[in-house]
């Protein structure tokens, strides 16, 4: 393992000091150091300015802020029972689980996913499910310094550092409000012990500033939240599962913690030359620029498990008829996404509408049910394809992907994320060859290339060149056989040389290595084009949404960073007959009597 040297002098906020230019080895078996790298020596950054602990700091200070309370005298509106949470958040009856899934036992890790989410609805007197499972699948955290003491920074805060050895405990009245109860959490410890982690994860509900609806009444929104901890490196990510009425749960996670600095000989901005990878925030201190992405897996289930995924694009379109005072319209077209190629999206400034509907249930006007994934603002990843980096974290290569449910796909940056080689990633899995369809309905089971051979053999009335492998049925000059062999005829050739066109053996064998690659070459082809086109229409399917920042850093971020947040949002759309919370009634009104 790398280990980096910092300088302490007894100060707490150590990372803000680095010494430069060193890195050494470490062998965590033998406790050693194995290589010690000094390359250049630079100044070391001082302590002054980097103090975040309020009774260390010096006046002047701040306005002292007032404090604020949420007052429920009728209780909170949501019920737990185990790990089943039960919203009736003004009328709305909303049902989650929550459940800690030990997933990568080798790093002891765990995550808080929502799982079977289902909501009431008043008209139908039933519940209906939307959502199975939902959790933030891998995090990505590249930082855009190539210099041999920085390059490797390109962190994988789940994979490699894992969500359970990374939460820690809330706190009432600094993570979470005084309203809020707490659940303790467990996870595997590396020797499959079970470690608990108490009051990791909280619950409670917010006012949510805004109105449900308004025309001639004023209502008022509740939101409730779920809300997890992350410590990792020099970040601390908050992650929240919230929902309000007339929804269901979206994610929010908001970023805030130290900068990672590195030291220059520089005092000035105006010193900087080119070859530097960051912002002067402090006198010898620049913060590297960096990414944040985070993919979310979300297997959406809406009123049941087989679903489609429809893209609605915005058109403008102009006005045919004559007279008409108006020049142009907008109108949609949507389309319903077959395989997974077609739902690869790489999210821009287009306007769309991104719905996961169900196309075996209708409203009673005939729409297809659904929920629509609202996302927040949108950041790509722009580094290079081939950069070993992006190939680890291929998964970011879109801000959305939609996959056939598959119960080993569940972490986009693969099981096993330490020193991986990008081999098990989502964008490998989109490619891989799980089934061939072919017409008729019939499916192949996929073989090893390495079984895959050629040959020539003698038939009656000719020779024939036999590929073992799979071929589309479409392909005119190949048959399918049983086992899964396909055969690419010859034309006929008599066994006796005689003059023909195929009677010389030399030629005769050119064309059967010929016709022996080209089998090799189609089954390839349509390897490629069936692993990228696993089918996903009226399927049991997953989204696969990444929610990105790209991190310029600034010094108001100096020494610790303000919350930086985002998130997005499901929404129903078509999923109710109706507006569902019309029958809402409000809530008695609170009156606090406040001595002077």
């Amino acid at each position: 393992m790398k280990v980096l040297a910092y300088y302490t002098n007894g100060m707490v906020n150590f990372y803000m000091r680095p010494i430069e230019g060193i890195v050494m080895v470490v062998d965590l078996e033998l406790m050693k150091i194995v290589k010690y790298h000094d390359r250049f020596a630079t100044t070391v950054p001082t302590a002054e300015d980097t103090e975040y602990r309020l009774e260390k700091q010096n006046p002047p200070f701040g306005p002292h802020l007032k404090g604020t309370a949420i007052v429920q005298p009728d209780g909170p509106g949501f019920e737990i029972k185990g790990h089943t949470i039960s919203f009736d958040v003004r009328g709305v009856i909303r049902q989650c689980v929550l459940q800690n899934q030990g997933g990568r036992a080798a790093f002891g890790s765990v995550e808080l996913s929502i799982t079977h989410a289902s909501i009431y609805d008043l008209e139908r007197g039933k519940y209906r499910q939307v959502l199975y499972r939902a959790y933030v699948s891998e995090v990505f955290v590249p930082y855009m310094d190539p210099t041999e003491e920085w390059y490797y920074k390109t962190y994988f805060d789940s994979g490699e550092f894992g969500f359970g050895l990374s939460a820690v405990s809330l706190q009432s009245g600094v993570d979470c409000p005084n309203n809020a109860i707490f659940m303790d959490g467990f996870y595997a410890g590396q020797d499959g012990t079970p470690v608990k982690i108490s009051n990791v994860t909280c619950v409670f509900e917010k006012y949510a500033g805004n109105i449900m609806w308004r025309h001639t009444e004023i209502g008022i929104s509740d939101e409730t939240g779920l809300r997890k901890t992350l410590e990792s490196l020099m970040f601390d990510d908050f992650s929240d599962k919230r929902g309000q009425i007339g929804r269901e749960p979206g994610g929010k996670v908001g970023l805030t913690g130290l900068l990672e600095v590195k030291a220059v000989n520089y005092t000035q901005a105006s010193q900087i030359k080119a070859g530097e990878y960051g912002t002067m925030v402090g006198a010898n201190t620049i913060a590297t620029h960096h990414d944040h992405f985070l993919t979310y897996h979300l297997d959406l289930d809406v009123d049941g498990a087989p679903n489609s995924f429809v893209k609605t694009n915005l058109i403008t379109k102009p006005v045919a008829e004559e007279g008409v005072p108006r020049k142009s319209y907008w109108t949609v077209s949507s389309k319903t996404a077959r395989t997974e190629s077609e739902a690869q999206l790489h999210l821009g400034l287009e306007p769309c509408d991104l719905i996961v509907v169900n196309p075996n249930k209708q409203t009673k006007v005939g729409n297809n049910v659904g929920y629509r994934l609202i996302p927040g603002p949108i950041a790509s990843t722009i580094l290079f394809r081939d950069d070993y980096p992006q190939i680890r974290a291929a998964f970011t290569n879109n801000n959305l992907w939609v996959t056939p449910y598959n119960k080993s796909e569940k972490w986009a940056g693969g099981r096993y994320v330490d020193q991986s080689r990008g081999d098990d990633t989502l964008a490998v899995w989109t490619k891989r060859n799980d089934d061939i369809s072919i017409q008729g309905g019939r499916k192949l089971q996929p073989v090893d290339r390495a079984s895959i051979h050629s040959k020539v053999v003698n038939g009656a009335g000719g020779k024939r060149c036999v590929c073992e492998g799979h071929i589309d049925k479409l392909i005119r000059s190949c048959s399918l056989l049983p086992k899964n062999k396909m055969i690419a005829r010859l034309p006929y050739m008599p066994k006796d040389g005689s003059n023909d066109l195929f009677g010389s053996h030399w030629i005769r064998e050119r064309i059967a290595q010929y016709v022996s690659s080209l089998c090799h070459i189609l089954w390839w082809l349509m390897r490629l084009k069936s692993g990228m086109n696993r089918k996903i229409e009226n399927e049991d399917i997953v989204l696969w949404y990444t929610l990105g920042f790209h991190h310029v850093p600034y010094q108001e971020d100096f020494p610790i960073m303000l919350t930086l947040s985002a998130g997005f949002e499901l929404r129903p759309s078509n999923f109710f007959d109706r507006n569902p919370v019309l029958k809402t009634k409000s809530p008695k009104p609170v009156i606090l009597s406040c001595k002077p």
